[in-house]
């Protein structure tokens, strides 16, 4: 409906753009009110947060839908922007509200959790977490040395963060010490090695996590705590994050001494750098919809759709290079289409601009793409969802532990070749850990009744 009326206004008035963002919004809140359907089990969505239809949805809409508004807001009074880059915000953000609600109406469709088949063997849930975190670890570290595992590797290390997090959420309610040293250790570790990276998504994910897990049991706590966060990673981060790519990035300051310049920097910084890096980041990095207008002022006028090839080069790209020894780079074969379209120039290298999962939807077949690629980007977390919670033993383990662990990507896509390998993996790695908790007895099935 959202989409539809949008459609109805054009391209060519701001009630095009304004039907389509407010539709995103409207979507969500029939969405979490139970008004569209209700929620599984009838619980309110706090309860249940980490499922697909609540926090992954409410990233993935807000990433992909919501945050476009700074650049429509920059475009729409810039003198000096490009002719027709209005109006391409404007269909933009209608392909996104039509993405939004496929992305959604597969999710309602799917959102029943399923009749729980297994389950972990009874035990203090914090005990349990301390041994898959030490389990899940080890298995990182063990993956290390294995070439060609590089996939189960990044797994591993994501459900250790996951697991950790998890630990120390549940660890403060009771009270153990245990608990509390080794997750907080690994969650601090973790926090301290994203501060280094130069990634604002490393820093903020473990946050969200955190936040998700125990806002159940400190509604108010949290909510009062979300404020400053929010500011700290709207007005603070994105300039200490640009310090260290523009010092440790290029290899002539250590990421340590980076970090501490940047910190000193973000202390004593003066206002006027503050508001370009904010400026910077609201406007290009947190919403990618000043490429996507590249992509679609691209395709189709002067390249046709393309069709099934995105998705050849997706199940291509799940064998393994031993069987197929001329497997191309995916990383090359992705950037070839952003080089295309000129979102950054051929003589460039070290610049990664892979194109967000909706529009490898409208690359391949327009419209009716970005229906498809979100209803079925809905349709396949809500499958990983269900099955982790018949599998592991309902909502704990099976949506905070393992579908967390293995299946984030769903929280905000990627393209298309990359999303389908680790989708795949995930399922199979899934699986593997399924098989070794039924030989090891830690995985139970449930009686009957």
């Amino acid at each position: 409906m959202p989409y539809g009326l949008s459609v109805l206004a054009g391209n060519k008035t701001d009630a095009g753009y304004w039907l389509a963002w407010l539709g995103s919004w409207f979507i969500i809140l029939v969405t979490l009110s139970g008004f569209a359907k209700p929620l599984p089990e009838n619980k309110p969505w706090h309860q249940q947060f980490l499922r697909p239809f609540v926090l992954p949805h409410l990233i993935y809409a807000g990433y992909t839908a919501l945050t476009s508004i700074f650049y429509y807001l920059h475009v729409s009074n810039d003198p000096f922007a490009q002719e027709g880059e209005w109006s391409l915000c404007i269909q933009a953000q209608q392909y996104y509200v039509l993405g939004h609600a496929a992305l959604v109406h597969a999710l309602l469709w799917q959102s029943s959790p399923g009749k729980v088949r297994f389950s972990i063997k009874p035990s203090n849930p914090v005990d349990t977490l301390l041994v898959l975190c030490l389990f899940f670890i080890a298995g990182s570290i063990v993956f290390r040395f294995i070439p060609g595992m590089g996939q189960f590797l990044a797994k591993f290390q994501d459900a250790a963060l996951v697991a950790s997090t998890l630990l120390l959420a549940l660890s403060i309610p009771e009270k153990s010490i245990r608990g509390l040293v080794l997750a907080g250790g690994l969650f601090g570790y973790s926090m301290y090695q994203a501060l280094l990276s130069g990634f604002k998504e490393a820093v903020i994910i473990p946050l969200i996590m955190l936040t998700a897990f125990l806002y159940p049991k400190y509604r108010t706590a949290v909510t009062v705590f979300a404020f400053p966060a929010v500011l700290l990673i709207f007005f603070v981060l994105p300039s200490y994050v640009s310090v260290i790519r523009s010092l440790a990035w290029g290899g002539d300051v250590s990421q340590e001494d980076a970090a501490k310049i940047a910190f000193a920097a973000v202390s004593t910084g003066d206002a006027e750098t503050f508001v370009k890096s904010n400026e910077d980041f609201l406007l290009y990095r947190i919403s990618e919809v000043s490429m996507f207008n590249k992509y679609m002022s691209h395709v189709p006028e002067n390249r046709p759709y393309y069709g099934f090839t995105i998705i050849k080069q997706s199940l291509l790209n799940l064998l393994p290079r031993v069987l197929y020894p001329g497997k191309p780079i995916t990383e090359l074969v992705v950037m070839e289409r952003v080089r295309e379209s000129k979102i950054i120039e051929f003589y460039s290298t070290s610049v990664s601009a892979k194109p967000p999962f909706l529009v490898d939807g409208y690359l391949s077949f327009g419209g009716f793409g970005v229906w498809m690629f979100c209803f079925a980007m809905g349709f396949g977390s809500a499958k990983a969802m269900q099955l982790s919670e018949q599998l592991f033993g309902g909502y704990l383990w099976g949506t905070c532990l393992m579908y967390t662990g293995l299946f984030q990507i769903f929280w905000r896509g990627n393209c298309l070749e990359f999303m389908v390998n680790t989708v795949f993996w995930s399922f199979v790695l899934m699986y593997v850990l399924f098989f070794i908790g039924r030989q090891t007895g830690w995985i139970l099935p449930v009686k009957p009744g």
